[in-house]
Protein backbone atom coordinates (compact mmCIF):
# COMPACT_ATOMS: atom_id res chain seq x y z
CA UNK A 1 0.00 0.00 0.00
CA UNK A 2 1.28 3.25 -1.04
CA UNK A 3 1.81 5.81 2.17
CA UNK A 4 0.14 9.20 1.28
CA UNK A 5 1.73 12.67 1.80
CA UNK A 6 -0.81 14.84 4.15
CA UNK A 7 -0.53 18.62 3.36
CA UNK A 8 -2.40 20.95 5.34
CA UNK A 9 -2.74 24.90 4.21
CA UNK A 10 -3.49 27.85 6.01
CA UNK A 11 -5.25 30.43 4.81
CA UNK A 12 -3.49 33.69 3.38
CA UNK A 13 -2.87 36.18 6.64
CA UNK A 14 -0.52 38.92 8.06
CA UNK A 15 2.76 37.54 8.99
CA UNK A 16 2.08 39.81 12.68
CA UNK A 17 -0.77 40.32 14.03
CA UNK A 18 -2.01 43.43 15.20
CA UNK A 19 0.02 44.51 17.85
CA UNK A 20 3.33 43.79 14.97
CA UNK A 21 5.04 42.29 18.01
CA UNK A 22 3.40 38.75 17.84
CA UNK A 23 3.19 36.42 14.27
CA UNK A 24 1.05 34.52 13.10
CA UNK A 25 2.80 31.25 12.41
CA UNK A 26 4.14 30.49 15.65
CA UNK A 27 3.16 26.42 14.59
CA UNK A 28 5.54 26.53 11.98
CA UNK A 29 8.78 26.44 13.38
CA UNK A 30 10.27 23.34 12.73
CA UNK A 31 8.20 22.34 10.49
CA UNK A 32 8.63 21.61 6.76
CA UNK A 33 6.62 23.10 4.08
CA UNK A 34 5.97 26.04 1.46
CA UNK A 35 5.48 29.80 1.76
CA UNK A 36 3.70 32.03 0.11
CA UNK A 37 3.73 35.92 0.34
CA UNK A 38 1.12 38.51 -1.61
CA UNK A 39 0.01 41.61 -1.99
CA UNK A 40 -2.11 42.73 0.30
CA UNK A 41 -3.31 45.83 -2.40
CA UNK A 42 -3.06 43.66 -5.84
CA UNK A 43 -3.38 40.33 -4.33
CA UNK A 44 -0.36 39.05 -6.96
CA UNK A 45 2.09 36.73 -5.29
CA UNK A 46 5.74 38.11 -4.93
CA UNK A 47 7.30 35.09 -3.54
CA UNK A 48 7.36 31.36 -2.74
CA UNK A 49 9.75 29.75 -0.72
CA UNK A 50 10.22 26.18 1.26
CA UNK A 51 11.88 25.24 4.33
CA UNK A 52 12.84 21.30 5.03
CA UNK A 53 13.45 22.06 8.54
CA UNK A 54 11.91 25.17 9.79
CA UNK A 55 9.73 27.01 7.74
CA UNK A 56 9.59 29.99 10.16
CA UNK A 57 12.90 30.79 10.76
CA UNK A 58 13.36 30.68 6.72
CA UNK A 59 9.61 32.96 5.96
CA UNK A 60 10.75 35.62 8.66
CA UNK A 61 13.48 35.98 7.32
CA UNK A 62 12.09 38.27 4.52
CA UNK A 63 10.33 40.59 7.03
CA UNK A 64 13.66 41.28 8.96
CA UNK A 65 16.40 44.28 8.54
CA UNK A 66 19.62 43.04 7.27
CA UNK A 67 23.25 45.38 7.64
CA UNK A 68 25.10 42.21 5.45
CA UNK A 69 25.98 42.37 2.15
CA UNK A 70 23.82 39.19 1.10
CA UNK A 71 21.49 39.80 -2.06
CA UNK A 72 17.38 38.79 -0.02
CA UNK A 73 14.20 39.53 -0.79
CA UNK A 74 13.24 41.68 1.94
CA UNK A 75 9.70 43.32 3.05
CA UNK A 76 10.11 46.11 5.05
CA UNK A 77 6.55 46.95 5.57
CA UNK A 78 4.74 43.78 6.72
CA UNK A 79 1.56 45.64 6.76
CA UNK A 80 1.20 45.38 2.74
CA UNK A 81 1.62 41.65 2.78
CA UNK A 82 -0.09 38.45 3.27
CA UNK A 83 1.61 34.68 3.89
CA UNK A 84 -0.12 31.62 3.46
CA UNK A 85 1.73 28.31 4.87
CA UNK A 86 1.77 24.85 3.02
CA UNK A 87 2.88 22.23 5.66
CA UNK A 88 4.30 19.16 3.86
CA UNK A 89 6.75 16.34 4.18
CA UNK A 90 10.65 18.08 3.47
CA UNK A 91 10.36 15.93 0.23
CA UNK A 92 7.40 17.16 -1.14
CA UNK A 93 8.42 20.60 -0.11
CA UNK A 94 10.64 21.46 -2.84
CA UNK A 95 9.02 19.91 -4.85
CA UNK A 96 5.81 21.63 -4.27
CA UNK A 97 7.89 25.28 -4.65
CA UNK A 98 9.39 24.05 -8.00
CA UNK A 99 5.81 23.45 -9.36
CA UNK A 100 4.32 26.66 -7.89
CA UNK A 101 7.18 29.50 -8.95
CA UNK A 102 6.64 27.43 -12.33
CA UNK A 103 2.43 28.14 -12.27
CA UNK A 104 2.85 32.07 -10.76
CA UNK A 105 6.16 33.20 -11.99
CA UNK A 106 6.29 35.51 -8.71
CA UNK A 107 8.13 38.56 -9.60
CA UNK A 108 10.64 38.16 -6.74
CA UNK A 109 12.04 34.84 -7.85
CA UNK A 110 13.68 35.34 -10.95
CA UNK A 111 16.73 33.33 -9.61
CA UNK A 112 14.86 30.59 -8.58
CA UNK A 113 12.34 30.40 -11.70
CA UNK A 114 15.10 30.37 -13.98
CA UNK A 115 16.79 27.76 -12.22
CA UNK A 116 13.48 25.03 -13.26
CA UNK A 117 13.83 25.84 -16.93
CA UNK A 118 11.56 28.80 -17.44
CA UNK A 119 13.87 30.66 -20.82
CA UNK A 120 12.17 33.87 -20.47
CA UNK A 121 13.61 34.20 -16.87
CA UNK A 122 16.59 32.95 -18.05
CA UNK A 123 16.82 36.03 -20.06
CA UNK A 124 15.95 38.64 -17.37
CA UNK A 125 18.39 36.79 -15.24
CA UNK A 126 21.42 37.41 -17.85
CA UNK A 127 20.29 41.01 -18.48
CA UNK A 128 19.99 41.69 -15.08
CA UNK A 129 23.61 40.15 -14.22
CA UNK A 130 25.14 42.03 -17.42
CA UNK A 131 24.01 45.45 -16.04
CA UNK A 132 24.55 44.80 -12.39
CA UNK A 133 27.26 42.43 -11.59
CA UNK A 134 30.78 43.10 -11.84
CA UNK A 135 33.07 40.08 -13.36
CA UNK A 136 36.15 41.87 -13.09
CA UNK A 137 36.69 40.85 -9.23
CA UNK A 138 38.26 37.73 -8.69
CA UNK A 139 36.78 35.70 -6.02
Amino acid sequence: MKKSIFMKKSRFKPPYKSDAKKTNFRKSVKKAGVYIIKSRSTGKILYIGHSKSDLYTTMYRHFQSWEDVQKRTVYKNRNLYLVRVVYTSPQKAFKLEQALIKKYKPKDNPFKTALIGDKEYKKEIEKYIKENVRTDIPF
